[in-house]
């Protein structure tokens, strides 16, 4: 009972810290900008935000086929409808619950009863291996637009330290299967095991069909997170330049997916403030863009009420089977 209480006080500590981060994060933007919303909307043209919302759904599309392909990773066969399913219930989570991967986890965790002898790592693979995916294709993403006029209105060791985190996030998981391959602990073999585990499913990203396939679902999504954001800086009038966004948009996603804020408001704005401030972007601007990207996120993940009731059904079936 103890054990129970300690448990639930910890994480309700933990959702009131996040909260608290956000809040002060917000505090802090309230105390450096100044601006009416009011007159952003005023001029704000809605046929971007239609186009926004357009483009959110289709990502979801993409998101779902992405998930396909990871499963496909390991061994699994869902249809697309229920990976459609458990995606838009995950991304409502996502946006409604403290940690911005929520929903994520969920989704992984369902993978649990696949096989008993392989359940936990499974699950945890999967989670990991769709992580993995998304946040190199961002970098890629990133780094490619370095290589435009852009670049020369970034810090030198911005740009170097974007570069470098991708080909460490390429490099990593190959160079450590074949060290963990190799090296041999006799008291640290059930760990290592593990990780040799986690990092087989890691380098599947580039070495098997199906995470290939996820990879290109993940560049993709990428691409479409910064036409989002092109598009709603457009609608609310602020002139952006696209490879800006190709820039922006998935740095300030990998930041905001970090568990230190809640659902990724606070850090996203603060983030974006200072990506779009090398460009010339005041700070007013990077604020009402950031802020109505979090809420076409938000209400593009409200459909996902309507799934909720078939993803915890299938839940509690266990309906993926190996192949």
């Amino acid at each position: 009972m103890k054990k129970n209480l300690l448990k639930i006080s910890k994480g309700i500590g933990l959702v009131l810290l996040k909260l608290s981060l956000s809040f002060l994060a917000f505090y802090a933007i309230s105390k450096r900008v100044t601006f009416n919303p009011i007159q952003y909307l005023n001029k704000s043209n809605l046929n971007y935000f239609i186009a926004a919302f357009a483009v959110v759904f289709a990502m979801i599309v993409l998101q779902a086929w992405r998930w396909k392909n990871i499963l496909g990773v390991f061994s699994a066969r869902l249809s697309l409808k229920k990976c459609l399913i458990a995606v838009w219930f995950g991304h409502l989570l996502n946006n409604i619950l403290p940690t911005s991967t929520a929903g994520d986890l969920l989704r992984s965790y369902s993978l649990r009863g696949i096989n008993a002898n392989q359940s936990k790592w499974r699950w945890v693979g999967a989670f990991f291996s769709e992580k993995y995916s998304a946040a190199s294709s961002a970098l890629l993403l990133a780094s490619i637009a370095l290589l435009s006029s852009i670049s020369s209105q970034l810090p030198i060791i911005l740009s170097g330290f974007i570069v470098l985190l991708f080909l460490l996030l390429v490099m990593i998981p190959l160079l450590g299967a074949k060290f963990l391959s190799i090296i041999r602990l006799p008291h640290l073999e059930k760990i290592t095991h593990h990780f040799r585990q986690l990092m087989h499913a890691l380098t599947q990203t580039f070495t098997d069909s199906h995470g290939r396939y996820a990879f290109v679902a993940s560049l993709l999504i990428n691409l479409a997170m910064c036409i989002i954001f092109y598009a709603i800086a457009a609608g609310v009038g602020i002139s952006l330049k696209f490879t800006v966004c190709l820039f922006v948009v998935p740095v300030f996603t990998l930041l905001a997916t970090l568990p230190i804020s809640f659902a990724g408001w606070g850090v996203r704005e603060l983030s974006c403030i200072g990506l779009l401030g090398f460009f010339g972007v005041s700070s007013e601007s990077a604020v009402i863009i950031s802020v109505m990207y979090g809420l076409v996120n938000l209400f593009s993940s409200l459909p996902g009420i309507l799934v909720a009731y078939p993803f915890l059904s299938s839940l509690r079936k266990n309906t993926l089977r190996i192949e």
